[in-house]
């Protein structure tokens, strides 16, 4: 039993209907024009009647009154005229009852025929209001008409073909504001194992920009790696005569599907199945059986249906062809295909991991070799203060020993000047040397603190400048492993300059006196003195007092 069968809603019950109400209506303005044309013959009637009993009573009266003696004879003998008189005057009664009688029966049917009619449009709106009720159940309700619905939620329809159970998905476009949809969509492209990319333009798809993504990126970014997709390209028929054309397509539009499937392809991979082309429309409206009579739809079959049979339309417009894809070639064989989904699954997540790893030990790669590359500037930078630390040393112990030598000679030779005796002269000279010697040693540390104090400005920058790029290079790495996964990483940089400056200060001057050797000038001034002392002693008899103030 059809749709319309079961709810009583047939063409022919509507029609049916309708006619009633019709020759209802129709009866009651026939009872109406009959009711005028009666009143008006029986108006004539009545009028023809009354003239003939006026005529009548006039003459009666003239012929009473014309003389005494008829008169008279009119009281005792009735007249051929007063009886036809009244003649007239029951017709005229009965003519009144019989117009009353017929007038009263039309308008009897009249009433019966508005009643008829009422009840029959009281019925009529009904039906109505139940073909109003029942259009949300008829077939093809959820075809699109072009026009934005604003679909927001996934529908699934289960399906059963050769005990083999699939469902289609009918989700949200992907074509508008995605942020609205994006979870239902991932949703139902995760449980998919086929994605069918509908279109009604037989063009590549549209591209975006880095900032809004186009339609292929979108259809990317959803797929997992067991997915087939496919393009259903929805060829758009209004009129039943275009499928008495040789192919489907036109020329161009084959030539934009090849391009299209090309595009796809490439963007795609080996996701990409391929295009196939159909006529939704015209292969619905074959094999709807639940239409609401007197809609758009249930018209459009009717003319469809008198060009071609079901079996004619299904091959014409392509459905039979995806009927076949959709029940042999996705649907069967759906165990292996889930094993393989799986595997491919596992193998792309393995693949990604893969990457990620790669990437990750690249990063740190890089990382490491930054880091050597500022700890080697440090090394050289370290070994260069040192260096100049070395010479500054050198520079400064030289300094201080040819000043001492400089005082203790001027010491000397002004005590020489004064011709004094040889014990008074070591005396003098051992005095000199103690005195510079103590001064020496002063001047040493208050030297080679300073110069300390130098060197370790100069290490703390070059620590703290190290420290610096390092926790740069680190944080430039960790920006960049958080945009590129959820997990993060905290490593802290906190180098000190390790410096004491006791005892770096007791160290290098212990190696500087024993590499440098002012210090070691210190130790040895002393024995230099007594050296001195003899070489004088020995030569001092050879010269005159002269000489030896002139020396």
């Amino acid at each position: 039993m059809s749709f319309s069968q079961q709810h009583q809603l047939t063409e022919s019950d509507i029609e049916k209907l309708q006619r009633s109400v019709d020759d209802s209506q129709k009866r009651a303005g026939e009872l109406v024009m009959a009711a005028e044309v009666m009143r008006s013959r029986y108006a004539e009637s009545e009028t023809a009647l009354q003239q003939q009993i006026s005529a009548l009573s006039e003459r009666i009266y003239a012929q009473q009154h014309a003389s005494l003696w008829r008169k008279l004879l009119s009281f005792w003998r009735e007249t051929p005229d007063q009886k036809e008189y009244a003649h007239l005057l029951a017709k005229q009664k009965t003519l009144n009852t019989e117009k009353i009688a017929e007038l009263g029966e039309l308008e009897r049917q009249h009433t019966n025929c508005d009643k008829k009619t009422t009840e029959l449009q009281r019925l009529q709106t009904e039906q109505q209001k139940k073909l109003a009720d029942l259009t949300l159940l008829a077939d093809g309700e959820i075809i699109g008409t072009g026009v934005s619905d604003f679909t927001v939620d996934t529908t699934l329809y289960p399906f059963e073909v050769g005990h083999q159970r699939f469902a289609l998905l009918d989700v949200p476009g992907i074509e508008g504001k995605e942020k609205d949809v994006l979870a239902q969509i991932q949703q139902a492209v995760g449980k998919a194992h086929a994605v069918f990319y509908v279109t009604g333009k037989a063009t590549v798809p549209q591209k975006g920009d880095e900032h809004n993504p186009g339609t292929l990126e979108k259809i990317k970014s959803h797929l997992n790696a067991q997915t087939e997709v496919w393009t259903l390209f929805n060829k758009r028929i209004t009129n039943p005569l275009q499928l008495n054309r040789p192919t489907l397509l036109s020329s161009d539009e084959e030539q934009s599907l090849v391009e299209l499937n090309d595009k796809m392809r490439e963007q795609l991979g080996d996701n990409y199945c391929d295009v196939r082309t159909l006529s939704a429309m015209p292969a619905f409206l074959s094999v709807a059986e639940h239409l609401v009579p007197g809609s758009e739809n249930y018209k459009k079959r009717e003319k469809l249906s008198a060009h071609f049979s079901q079996k004619e339309v299904l091959n014409k417009t392509g459905m039979s062809s995806f009927l076949n894809l959709l029940t042999n070639t996705l649907v069967a064989g759906t165990r292996k295909k889930i094993v393989r989904a799986n595997i491919n699954r596992v193998q792309k997540t393995l693949e990604e991991t893969t990457r990620e790893i790669t990437r990750s030990q690249e990063d740190y790669n890089n990382l490491s070799k930054k880091m050597d590359e500022e700890m080697q500037d440090a090394y050289r930078l370290l070994d260069k203060s040192l260096d100049i630390l070395k010479s500054r040393l050198t520079g400064q112990g030289e300094k201080a020993v040819s000043n001492f030598k400089r005082c203790a000679r001027a010491s000397v030779y002004k005590e020489i000047e004064n011709n004094i005796s040889n014990e008074n002269f070591k005396r003098k000279l051992e005095e000199c040397i103690a005195r510079q010697h103590e001064m020496l040693e002063k001047a040493l540390s208050v030297t080679l603190s300073q110069e300390l104090d130098i060197f370790q400005d100069k290490i703390r920058k070059i620590t703290e400048r190290f420290q610096q790029y390092a926790r740069e290079i680190i944080k430039t790495c960790h920006e960049l492993q958080q945009y590129k996964s959820d997990e993060s990483f905290d490593i802290r940089i906190n180098i000190g300059s390790g410096i004491r400056s006791g005892n770096l200060l007791t160290t290098l001057i212990g190696g500087a006196l024993l590499f440098w050797n002012p210090a070691g000038w210190i130790v040895l001034a002393p024995a230099l003195a007594g050296m001195l002392f003899s070489v004088y002693n020995a030569v001092r008899s050879a010269f005159s007092d002269s000489h030896k103030m002139s020396r």
